[in-house]
């Protein structure tokens, strides 16, 4: 029987993952993977709370209008299950590991998984096992405070410890962990290098992965980390200074970020390594390694210096409307934010965030009848200004406070539809011609089909 894990590299194009090869040690080379230029068929704004939702759906966002993370979902469910959720459904043996969009799936529906730890926008810890309760805790404390700078204060240390055995019952090689120790070493004496943290992270859970695998052979697995796809956003002028039109950056920065990406492809091949050695070891393996989408550089990007943060939602929301508002705040990816409540009260949160107007950027990206979710960009400004609509009096904004950017970074590469799909096992048969596009591209949207076909009828 056909297995399949799923390696969810967000966002690497074939050019960065091909080049690591050539500087890191795997122990396959490329020639032992089959290889699709993948192509995402979404119309909308690529992202991948889109792409993945498309991956897993086998739909374009025409279809499945998912646009955010935490957005109310129930109804699509329904419609247009993911393939983790059909799978399990058909009595397959499912483990899924932070894939986009898992935090969504309800708590009741864990137990049809071997395991399911949510990805890092979850809104609790639970995970199942729970077990891994205390170490999700951590990570999601971790990845809310450095969302967009690196925060260098500690949890308190009785979380951290109880996070440290969490870990310790699923540890596999400890890789993770001595990963974080030379870490937070490095950081002693190169004190810029705390941007390295967001690599170590994907290390330490990885480790859990694995011991999951080990533990629970699944019929199908995922492990979704976008510790590549974060440095590229940052880095990719660092890399490669001449996809630009002009420099944008000085030489001394260039210099200094010029290795980001590829430390982080070189934790990438630790991973491929583990699981091409699992695969190995275990007869009717398969591992896949796709990415939904890549990135290219984008040229006159501008560079970021500070950004105001909303540190306090209740008080930020309660002040644009100009009354007391109680809803959830929902986890999302800053400049992004999101809100859960009744009908009533998302209208009027609507209502009035939709009557600002301001000199920072705010509009609304999606809504349901229970959640919210708007975007809120304020990068460089040193003072905010609110007004509504028609009134010439400012409105007193509160619950906001001013980050600086330590690695004064921009968005120097953004998405595009071009992916990759890289197949490894020794029972591996060439995707059907009639998957292809004319261009012999693979749509993101056929990957479920695919995946069905092969693991439902063998």
């Amino acid at each position: 029987m056909t297995k399949i894990i799923f390696l969810e590299l967000n966002e690497v194009p074939n050019n960065i993952f091909v080049e690591s090869f050539s500087k890191h040690k795997y122990k396959k080379s490329l020639k032992d993977f089959d290889f699709y230029q993948t192509i995402s068929k979404d119309r909308g704004h690529l992202s991948p709370w889109i792409t993945w939702a498309t991956v897993h759906r086998g739909i374009t966002d025409k279809i499945h209008g998912i646009t955010d993370i935490n957005q109310d979902i129930r109804k699509i469910d329904e419609s247009y299950p993911t393939i983790m959720s059909s799978l399990a459904d058909r009595g397959l043996k499912v483990g899924v590991f932070g894939s986009m969009h898992s935090a969504s799936v309800p708590k009741e529906s864990y137990s049809k998984y071997c395991f399911f730890v949510p990805e890092a926008f979850a809104n609790d810890n639970y995970c199942n096992p729970k077990s891994i309760n205390d170490l999700q805790r951590l990570n999601l404390i971790l990845s809310k405070q450095s969302a967009r700078t690196i925060n260098s204060k500690l949890p308190k240390i009785t979380l951290i410890f109880k996070a440290i055995l969490s870990y310790l019952k699923h540890c596999h090689k400890f890789n993770g962990g001595i990963s974080a120790i030379k870490q937070l070493i490095a950081e002693i004496f190169t004190s810029w290098k705390k941007i390295r943290r967001r690599n170590i992270q994907p290390l330490i859970l990885f480790d859990v992965f694995m011991d999951l695998l080990h533990k629970n052979n699944p019929d199908f697995s995922c492990f979704f980390t976008n510790h590549v796809a974060s440095n590229m956003h940052r880095f990719w002028e660092a890399k490669f200074p001449n996809d630009y039109s002009s420099q944008i950056s000085t030489d001394k920065w260039i210099k200094r970020y010029k290795n980001e990406i590829d430390n982080a492809m070189k934790d990438t091949s630790y991973f491929i390594n583990e699981l091409t050695d699992y695969v190995d070891k275990n007869e009717g393996y398969q591992l896949w390694i796709l990415s939904s989408m890549g990135q290219s550089a984008v040229n006159n990007y501008e560079k970021q210096k500070k950004f105001w943060h909303i540190i306090d939602m209740n008080a930020f929301i309660s002040s644009i409307c100009e009354c007391n508002v109680e809803f959830e705040e929902l986890t999302q990816m800053i400049p992004i934010y999101s809100i859960k409540s009744d009908k009533k009260t998302i209208d009027f949160v609507y209502e009035n965030l939709s009557s600002i107007t301001t000199n920072a950027q705010i509009n609304v990206r999606s809504k349901t009848e229970t959640s919210l979710a708007f975007e809120f960009n304020s990068y460089d400004l040193n003072s905010l200004r609110f007004k509504k609509k028609g009134s010439s009096s400012n409105l007193n904004i509160l619950g906001l406070k001013k980050i600086e950017i330590d690695e004064k970074t921009g968005t120097s590469a953004y998405h595009i539809p071009d992916g990759i799909l890289y197949i490894y096992g020794s029972n591996v048969q060439k995707i059907e011609k009639s998957f292809l596009d004319l261009n012999d591209k693979l749509p993101t949207n056929k990957i479920k089909s695919i995946v069905e076909k092969i693991l439902v009828t063998n």
